[in-house]
C-alpha cells in the first residue's frame, strides 16, 4: 500500500505531466535530462498542527525544481520561458479546484485532502552549466483523524 506522502508525489506528478511544455519529471535530484523545461519533484520539510483531539491537520510540502537550458539560446530568452513556464506550473495547480477534493486523491483510510497551495520562491543560475532554475514550494494540506 503506498504511503501518503508517494501518493500525493504520483498526483503531483501527474498533474505535472499535462502540462506539453514540460519534457521531463524527475523524482531525485539530477542535472541531466532528456529535455527542457524539466522538474524535479521531491519531499521537502512539513508542519502538522492540531484541530481538536481527534483531528489534526498535516502539511505535505514538495519542492519543484524548474530547470530551463540556456543553450543556443542565452540567459535573456531563457530566463523568460523560464518565468513562463513558472507561470503556467503555479497557474496549473492554483486552477485546478478538482486537488482539493478528497475524491480526487485516494488517501489511505481517515485522511482527507484539504488544499494545495503553491509558492514560487525564486531563480539562480546554476554555476559550471548552462542551466537556470527556479524553485517552486508546494504544500498539501492534509486533515489526518487520529482516533
Amino acid at each position: 500500500m503506498a504511503t501518503t506522502y508517494q501518493t500525493v508525489r504520483n498526483k503531483l506528478e501527474e498533474k505535472l505531466l499535462t502540462l506539453a511544455s514540460i519534457q521531463e519529471v524527475a523524482r531525485y535530484p539530477k542535472r541531466e535530462f532528456s529535455g527542457y523545461p524539466a522538474v524535479i519533484l521531491v519531499p521537502a520539510a512539513g508542519d502538522s498542527d492540531w484541530e481538536t483531539n481527534n483531528e489534526h491537520e498535516r502539511i505535505y510540502a514538495f519542492d519543484l525544481q524548474v530547470f530551463y537550458s540556456t543553450k543556443q539560446l542565452g540567459n535573456d530568452v531563457a530566463l523568460d520561458r523560464l518565468y513562463n513556464v513558472v507561470d503556467l506550473i503555479l497557474d496549473c495547480f492554483a486552477e485546478d479546484t478538482q486537488l482539493e477534493k478528497p475524491t480526487i486523491i485516494s488517501l489511505p483510510a481517515k485522511k482527507t485532502m484539504i488544499s494545495v497551495h503553491p509558492v514560487s520562491a525564486g531563480w539562480e543560475a546554476l554555476e559550471d552549466s548552462e542551466l537556470l532554475l527556479s524553485k517552486i514550494s508546494i504544500k498539501v494540506t492534509i486533515s489526518c483523524d487520529v482516533t
